[in-house]
């Protein structure tokens, strides 16, 4: 498995989005899905849930919700689903090939999360596995008007380390995460050629 290489990137400060990121949160997220979902007799196909790990949680119930034609009650099985997350975050890991690069520029670059998460999940997240210390901001779907690909959070967190978008490096794992920090002007890295939970097929 590769190592992230940074020597070819010139950054002033480091921004990371969170889930499948720097946690590998995307089972549990699944799990608490699936059990507010069925409580409105949906069924979520797991495949089907991996292929839009990029999108809010709204977004997602919302997409399944037309795609199963059925009229869910969104913000019920969206508040349902991030109280299930909750309880169960014990559960989650880091992705340490990155949650790694994080340790080693702690207290040497300013260091951001922007998550397209709510704040409450995502904070509990990088308490659970021990990281949220590490960072001097940490931006959620809270502070913003527009989800990713939107490129407004990318914007915000290069504003609240008072670092120009360009000299910042961005670890993401989505489609809609690197559109999101492309589109604000930021460098870019995939994790998914990196960390062990996509190239081993674990997910």
């Amino acid at each position: 498995m590769p190592t992230i290489d940074l020597t070819e990137y010139t950054f002033d400060a480091i921004i990371f989005d969170c889930d499948g990121t720097l946690v590998n949160s995307a089972p549990v997220h699944f799990k608490a899905f699936q059990v507010a979902l069925e409580r409105q007799g949906a069924v979520l196909e797991h495949g089907w849930y991996l292929e839009r790990l990029g999108l809010s949680r709204v977004e997602l119930i919302t997409e399944l919700s037309k795609a199963l034609s059925l009229n869910l009650d969104v913000p019920r099985a969206a508040a349902e689903s991030e109280a299930q997350f909750l309880v169960h975050t014990a559960e989650l890991v880091e992705i340490s090939e990155v949650a790694g690069i994080a340790r080693a520029y702690f207290k040497k670059l300013p260091m951001a999360v922007a998550s397209s998460g709510q704040r409450l999940s995502v904070e509990q997240s990088l308490h659970s596995v021990g990281l949220a210390s590490l960072f001097d901001e940490i931006l959620t779907a809270d502070d913003v008007s527009v989800c990713k690909p939107d490129p407004e959070i990318y914007l915000l967190a290069a504003k609240r380390l008072q670092i120009d978008v360009a000299r910042c490096l961005v670890f993401e794992d989505t489609d809609e995460g690197l559109m999101s920090a492309s589109t604000a002007g930021a460098q870019t890295i995939d994790v998914r050629a990196y960390a062990s939970v996509y190239t081993s097929g674990n997910n």
